[in-house]
């Protein structure tokens, strides 16, 4: 087996949707969030890719971050190239892994 070692060396960003209320005319206001964090980045294995290929999407990266850093966002920035999360893995106590990509034709 091979040891891949986590060393949190490139910065993504999370993207998350946070609601702000409502307009005057009841139409509920959204807003988007974004936060650096530091990650371990890795390609997505060949697995991560058939599995999202079943469901429309290419798998592209797999994102190490913290645990107590992740608020449920479902976008991730990488290289300015804005990505879905797929899937997240909790490794361990402290850290979780975010599959992430694009879909298909998009």
């Amino acid at each position: 087996m091979r040891y891949d070692p986590v060393t949190f060396d490139e910065e993504i960003t999370l993207i998350g949707v946070e609601s702000n209320g409502f307009d005057e005319f009841g139409n509920q206001v959204k807003q988007k969030s974004e936060r650096r964090v530091l990650a371990n980045v890795r390609s997505a294995t060949r697995a991560e890719r058939t599995e999202a290929a079943s469901r429309g999407y290419q798998a592209e990266f797999a994102f190490t971050i913290s645990f107590y850093e992740y608020q449920d966002e479902r976008k991730v920035s990488y290289a300015g190239e804005p990505l879905d999360v797929l899937n997240i893995y909790k490794v361990d106590p402290e850290k979780i892994e975010l599959t992430t990509g694009s879909r298909i034709g998009k």
